[in-house]
Protein backbone atom coordinates (compact mmCIF):
# COMPACT_ATOMS: atom_id res chain seq x y z
CA UNK A 1 0.00 0.00 0.00
CA UNK A 2 2.78 2.55 0.45
CA UNK A 3 4.44 1.54 -2.42
CA UNK A 4 1.34 2.80 -4.39
CA UNK A 5 0.85 6.07 -2.33
CA UNK A 6 4.22 6.86 -2.94
CA UNK A 7 3.99 6.42 -6.94
CA UNK A 8 0.77 8.12 -6.75
CA UNK A 9 2.69 10.87 -5.01
CA UNK A 10 5.29 10.87 -7.61
CA UNK A 11 2.85 11.04 -10.12
CA UNK A 12 1.43 14.24 -9.04
CA UNK A 13 4.73 16.12 -8.01
CA UNK A 14 6.07 15.30 -11.58
CA UNK A 15 2.73 17.67 -12.77
CA UNK A 16 3.91 20.16 -10.63
CA UNK A 17 5.99 23.53 -12.07
CA UNK A 18 7.83 24.20 -8.81
CA UNK A 19 9.88 27.01 -10.91
CA UNK A 20 6.65 28.81 -10.96
CA UNK A 21 6.25 28.57 -6.86
CA UNK A 22 9.94 29.76 -6.31
CA UNK A 23 12.27 30.90 -9.29
CA UNK A 24 15.36 28.14 -8.64
CA UNK A 25 13.21 25.88 -6.69
CA UNK A 26 13.22 21.89 -7.48
CA UNK A 27 11.32 18.53 -5.59
CA UNK A 28 14.04 16.74 -3.32
CA UNK A 29 14.00 13.11 -2.34
CA UNK A 30 10.73 12.13 0.01
CA UNK A 31 9.84 9.19 1.91
CA UNK A 32 6.60 7.90 3.82
CA UNK A 33 6.89 6.30 7.53
CA UNK A 34 4.74 4.79 9.51
CA UNK A 35 5.86 3.29 13.09
CA UNK A 36 7.72 0.25 11.16
CA UNK A 37 8.26 1.00 7.65
CA UNK A 38 9.89 3.87 6.39
CA UNK A 39 8.99 4.04 2.20
CA UNK A 40 11.15 5.16 -0.45
CA UNK A 41 10.44 5.39 -3.77
CA UNK A 42 13.04 2.63 -5.02
CA UNK A 43 13.38 1.14 -1.61
CA UNK A 44 11.95 0.07 1.61
CA UNK A 45 14.15 -0.03 5.46
CA UNK A 46 13.28 0.15 8.75
CA UNK A 47 11.87 2.55 10.86
CA UNK A 48 14.49 4.43 13.45
CA UNK A 49 14.55 7.40 15.79
CA UNK A 50 15.65 9.93 12.61
CA UNK A 51 12.12 9.67 11.32
CA UNK A 52 10.11 12.25 13.76
CA UNK A 53 7.57 14.16 12.89
CA UNK A 54 7.04 15.69 9.13
CA UNK A 55 10.00 17.85 8.48
CA UNK A 56 13.53 17.71 6.49
CA UNK A 57 16.02 15.53 7.78
CA UNK A 58 19.88 14.34 5.85
CA UNK A 59 20.50 10.99 5.00
CA UNK A 60 24.36 10.50 3.61
CA UNK A 61 24.02 14.09 3.63
CA UNK A 62 21.46 14.77 1.09
CA UNK A 63 18.24 16.51 1.91
CA UNK A 64 14.77 14.10 2.35
CA UNK A 65 11.34 15.28 3.17
CA UNK A 66 9.45 12.86 5.45
CA UNK A 67 5.86 12.66 6.51
CA UNK A 68 4.39 10.39 8.78
CA UNK A 69 1.29 8.11 7.82
CA UNK A 70 -0.70 6.11 9.88
CA UNK A 71 -4.20 4.93 8.52
CA UNK A 72 -3.77 4.80 4.45
CA UNK A 73 -7.45 4.77 3.84
CA UNK A 74 -8.11 8.09 5.28
CA UNK A 75 -5.38 9.80 3.30
CA UNK A 76 -6.07 12.54 0.97
CA UNK A 77 -3.73 11.94 -1.83
CA UNK A 78 -3.49 15.98 -3.24
CA UNK A 79 -3.42 17.28 0.04
CA UNK A 80 -0.84 15.36 1.27
CA UNK A 81 1.73 15.71 -2.25
CA UNK A 82 1.12 19.65 -1.35
CA UNK A 83 2.24 18.88 1.80
CA UNK A 84 5.46 17.54 0.62
CA UNK A 85 6.14 19.81 -0.80
CA UNK A 86 5.79 22.04 2.13
CA UNK A 87 9.24 20.14 3.17
CA UNK A 88 10.80 20.39 0.11
CA UNK A 89 10.12 23.85 0.52
CA UNK A 90 11.92 23.92 4.15
CA UNK A 91 14.76 21.97 2.47
CA UNK A 92 15.32 24.27 -0.21
CA UNK A 93 15.44 27.69 1.98
CA UNK A 94 18.05 25.46 4.28
CA UNK A 95 20.47 24.63 0.63
CA UNK A 96 19.59 28.23 -0.28
CA UNK A 97 21.59 29.46 3.05
CA UNK A 98 18.42 30.63 4.49
CA UNK A 99 19.01 31.61 8.31
CA UNK A 100 16.24 32.91 9.37
CA UNK A 101 16.00 30.78 12.01
CA UNK A 102 13.28 30.54 15.18
CA UNK A 103 14.81 30.63 18.87
CA UNK A 104 11.87 28.41 20.05
CA UNK A 105 13.43 28.93 23.32
CA UNK A 106 12.79 32.85 23.37
CA UNK A 107 8.99 31.88 22.41
CA UNK A 108 8.50 30.15 25.07
CA UNK A 109 8.79 33.38 26.97
CA UNK A 110 6.20 35.05 24.48
CA UNK A 111 4.15 38.18 26.32
CA UNK A 112 0.98 36.93 26.23
CA UNK A 113 0.36 40.36 26.86
CA UNK A 114 -3.77 41.44 26.97
CA UNK A 115 -2.86 44.68 24.80
CA UNK A 116 -0.50 42.79 22.64
CA UNK A 117 -2.87 40.37 22.00
CA UNK A 118 -5.42 42.33 21.16
CA UNK A 119 -3.80 44.33 18.52
CA UNK A 120 -2.78 41.21 17.21
CA UNK A 121 -6.15 40.41 16.14
CA UNK A 122 -6.94 43.58 14.87
CA UNK A 123 -3.83 43.15 12.42
CA UNK A 124 -5.09 39.72 11.21
CA UNK A 125 -8.28 41.67 10.71
CA UNK A 126 -6.97 44.26 8.46
CA UNK A 127 -4.37 41.64 6.87
CA UNK A 128 -7.43 39.68 5.54
CA UNK A 129 -9.03 42.40 4.88
CA UNK A 130 -5.63 43.24 2.56
CA UNK A 131 -6.30 40.35 0.53
CA UNK A 132 -10.08 39.84 0.24
CA UNK A 133 -10.36 43.75 -0.78
CA UNK A 134 -7.12 43.50 -3.07
CA UNK A 135 -6.03 46.81 -0.54
CA UNK A 136 -2.79 48.12 -0.32
CA UNK A 137 -4.50 50.55 2.38
CA UNK A 138 -5.63 47.54 4.73
CA UNK A 139 -2.00 46.24 4.17
CA UNK A 140 -0.18 49.44 5.56
CA UNK A 141 -2.69 49.69 8.54
CA UNK A 142 -1.79 45.94 9.25
CA UNK A 143 2.00 47.70 9.60
CA UNK A 144 0.99 49.98 11.87
CA UNK A 145 -0.41 47.73 14.19
CA UNK A 146 2.13 45.55 13.91
CA UNK A 147 4.56 48.55 14.66
CA UNK A 148 2.37 49.15 17.78
CA UNK A 149 2.94 45.48 19.02
CA UNK A 150 6.87 45.60 18.68
CA UNK A 151 6.34 48.68 21.18
CA UNK A 152 4.71 46.19 23.48
CA UNK A 153 6.77 43.39 22.80
CA UNK A 154 10.28 44.86 21.84
CA UNK A 155 12.64 41.80 20.41
CA UNK A 156 10.74 38.74 20.74
CA UNK A 157 8.56 40.74 17.77
CA UNK A 158 11.72 39.21 15.55
CA UNK A 159 11.17 35.39 16.60
CA UNK A 160 7.49 35.70 15.25
CA UNK A 161 8.43 37.17 11.62
CA UNK A 162 11.00 34.58 11.66
CA UNK A 163 8.62 31.94 11.96
CA UNK A 164 6.01 33.63 9.84
CA UNK A 165 9.09 33.33 6.91
CA UNK A 166 10.47 29.84 7.46
CA UNK A 167 7.34 28.38 8.09
CA UNK A 168 4.78 30.49 6.40
CA UNK A 169 6.46 30.83 3.25
CA UNK A 170 6.60 27.20 3.09
CA UNK A 171 2.91 26.86 3.21
CA UNK A 172 2.75 29.18 0.66
CA UNK A 173 4.71 27.18 -1.17
CA UNK A 174 2.44 24.13 -0.63
CA UNK A 175 -0.45 26.00 -1.05
CA UNK A 176 0.22 27.40 -4.90
CA UNK A 177 1.05 23.25 -5.25
CA UNK A 178 -1.88 22.04 -4.25
CA UNK A 179 -3.61 25.46 -6.53
CA UNK A 180 -1.86 23.49 -9.43
CA UNK A 181 -2.93 20.17 -8.07
CA UNK A 182 -7.09 21.24 -7.43
CA UNK A 183 -8.29 24.66 -7.08
CA UNK A 184 -11.23 23.40 -5.45
CA UNK A 185 -8.61 22.03 -2.84
CA UNK A 186 -6.49 25.08 -3.16
CA UNK A 187 -9.65 27.69 -1.64
CA UNK A 188 -10.51 25.46 0.87
CA UNK A 189 -7.25 25.27 2.51
CA UNK A 190 -6.91 29.13 1.63
CA UNK A 191 -9.74 29.64 3.84
CA UNK A 192 -9.13 27.59 6.28
CA UNK A 193 -5.68 29.59 7.42
CA UNK A 194 -8.27 32.78 7.05
CA UNK A 195 -10.49 30.90 9.31
CA UNK A 196 -7.75 30.42 11.52
CA UNK A 197 -6.81 33.82 12.17
CA UNK A 198 -10.08 35.22 13.05
CA UNK A 199 -10.62 32.51 15.99
CA UNK A 200 -9.81 34.59 18.85
CA UNK A 201 -8.57 31.53 20.39
CA UNK A 202 -5.73 30.83 17.98
CA UNK A 203 -4.59 34.27 19.51
CA UNK A 204 -2.47 31.86 21.81
CA UNK A 205 -1.18 29.31 19.32
CA UNK A 206 1.76 31.75 18.19
CA UNK A 207 3.13 28.98 15.98
CA UNK A 208 0.85 27.69 15.05
CA UNK A 209 -0.83 31.25 13.33
CA UNK A 210 2.71 32.35 12.33
CA UNK A 211 1.99 29.45 9.50
CA UNK A 212 -1.03 31.23 8.40
CA UNK A 213 0.14 34.89 8.65
CA UNK A 214 3.15 34.39 6.90
CA UNK A 215 1.51 32.57 4.82
CA UNK A 216 -0.94 34.92 3.97
CA UNK A 217 1.66 38.17 3.74
CA UNK A 218 2.63 36.29 0.94
CA UNK A 219 -0.27 36.18 -0.52
CA UNK A 220 -1.26 39.76 0.24
CA UNK A 221 2.36 40.95 -1.63
CA UNK A 222 1.13 38.57 -4.51
CA UNK A 223 -2.32 40.35 -5.32
CA UNK A 224 -1.37 43.47 -4.88
CA UNK A 225 1.52 42.89 -7.53
CA UNK A 226 4.44 43.71 -5.09
CA UNK A 227 7.34 41.76 -5.81
CA UNK A 228 8.46 39.35 -2.88
CA UNK A 229 10.63 37.34 -4.37
CA UNK A 230 14.48 36.92 -3.18
CA UNK A 231 17.37 34.88 -2.61
CA UNK A 232 16.76 33.32 0.50
CA UNK A 233 20.26 34.00 1.76
CA UNK A 234 18.60 37.52 2.69
CA UNK A 235 18.57 38.29 6.29
CA UNK A 236 14.82 40.35 6.07
CA UNK A 237 11.86 38.45 7.16
CA UNK A 238 8.93 38.49 4.69
CA UNK A 239 7.03 41.22 6.56
CA UNK A 240 10.34 43.22 6.12
CA UNK A 241 9.32 42.82 2.15
CA UNK A 242 5.92 44.94 2.63
CA UNK A 243 6.51 48.60 1.47
CA UNK A 244 5.87 50.98 3.83
CA UNK A 245 3.87 54.00 2.25
CA UNK A 246 4.14 56.94 4.99
CA UNK A 247 0.02 57.59 5.70
CA UNK A 248 -1.41 61.09 5.37
CA UNK A 249 -1.37 61.08 9.38
CA UNK A 250 2.36 60.74 9.14
CA UNK A 251 3.19 62.94 6.28
CA UNK A 252 1.20 65.54 8.09
CA UNK A 253 3.12 64.89 11.36
CA UNK A 254 6.11 64.91 9.37
CA UNK A 255 5.52 68.51 7.72
CA UNK A 256 4.13 70.07 11.13
CA UNK A 257 7.39 68.94 12.69
CA UNK A 258 9.29 70.31 10.44
CA UNK A 259 7.10 73.53 10.24
CA UNK A 260 7.69 73.96 14.46
CA UNK A 261 11.93 74.15 13.88
CA UNK A 262 11.39 77.02 11.33
CA UNK A 263 9.43 78.89 13.58
CA UNK A 264 11.66 78.93 16.19
CA UNK A 265 14.84 79.51 13.55
CA UNK A 266 13.00 82.28 12.20
CA UNK A 267 12.19 84.10 15.79
CA UNK A 268 15.85 83.21 16.66
CA UNK A 269 17.35 84.64 13.38
CA UNK A 270 16.13 88.53 14.24
CA UNK A 271 18.20 90.11 16.61
CA UNK A 272 16.59 89.44 19.61
CA UNK A 273 17.57 90.35 23.16
CA UNK A 274 17.98 87.39 25.70
CA UNK A 275 17.06 87.90 29.53
CA UNK A 276 17.79 85.58 32.49
CA UNK A 277 14.77 85.16 34.67
CA UNK A 278 13.68 82.69 37.83
CA UNK A 279 10.06 82.86 38.07
CA UNK A 280 7.05 80.62 36.80
CA UNK A 281 4.43 81.40 34.21
CA UNK A 282 1.39 82.45 35.31
CA UNK A 283 -0.83 83.70 32.13
CA UNK A 284 -0.89 82.53 28.54
CA UNK A 285 -2.37 81.91 25.72
CA UNK A 286 -2.93 78.03 25.10
CA UNK A 287 -3.66 78.76 21.58
CA UNK A 288 -0.71 80.39 20.26
CA UNK A 289 1.98 78.56 22.56
CA UNK A 290 4.47 75.79 21.25
CA UNK A 291 6.97 73.96 23.18
CA UNK A 292 10.46 72.66 21.31
CA UNK A 293 12.53 70.98 23.68
CA UNK A 294 13.06 73.22 26.77
CA UNK A 295 11.74 75.87 25.10
CA UNK A 296 8.36 77.85 24.63
CA UNK A 297 7.24 79.93 21.67
CA UNK A 298 4.51 82.43 22.58
CA UNK A 299 3.32 84.01 19.81
CA UNK A 300 0.70 86.24 21.71
CA UNK A 301 1.43 87.03 25.17
CA UNK A 302 3.07 85.39 28.19
CA UNK A 303 2.59 86.81 32.23
CA UNK A 304 5.70 85.82 34.16
CA UNK A 305 4.97 86.80 37.78
CA UNK A 306 2.95 89.81 37.12
CA UNK A 307 4.87 91.19 34.31
CA UNK A 308 3.05 90.82 31.03
CA UNK A 309 5.26 90.31 27.88
CA UNK A 310 3.71 91.23 24.07
CA UNK A 311 4.26 88.06 21.95
CA UNK A 312 6.16 87.28 19.95
CA UNK A 313 8.67 85.74 22.96
CA UNK A 314 10.59 82.34 23.75
CA UNK A 315 10.91 80.92 27.25
CA UNK A 316 13.39 78.56 28.17
CA UNK A 317 12.57 76.39 31.14
CA UNK A 318 14.32 74.47 33.64
CA UNK A 319 15.11 70.92 33.15
CA UNK A 320 11.78 68.94 34.83
CA UNK A 321 9.63 72.19 35.24
CA UNK A 322 7.97 73.07 32.40
CA UNK A 323 6.11 76.00 34.35
CA UNK A 324 9.86 77.26 35.78
CA UNK A 325 11.45 80.02 33.15
CA UNK A 326 15.24 80.54 33.70
CA UNK A 327 15.05 82.82 30.69
CA UNK A 328 13.09 84.15 27.94
CA UNK A 329 14.29 86.06 24.76
CA UNK A 330 12.42 89.35 23.04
Amino acid sequence: MMEALIKQINKILKSIDFNAIWSGFSPCAFALYDSETVCFHDRKMPWDERFSGNTVIKLDGVPVAIWHVENLDDIDIERLASNIVHEMFRAFQHEQGDERYIDEFALLDYPYDLDNLRLRAAENHYLIKAITDNSMMDLQQFIVLREARRRIIGDIMMQEQRAETLEGMAEYAGLIALNQISREKFMEDFQKHISRLRNPQNMLKIRLVSYSVGCLICFALKSLGIDFYHNLSDSRTIYEFIPHEPSEIETILAKSSQERQARFDNFLENNRERTEYSGQITGFDPMNMEKLGNKILCTNFVMLGKMYIKGPVMLETATGEVRQVVAYTK
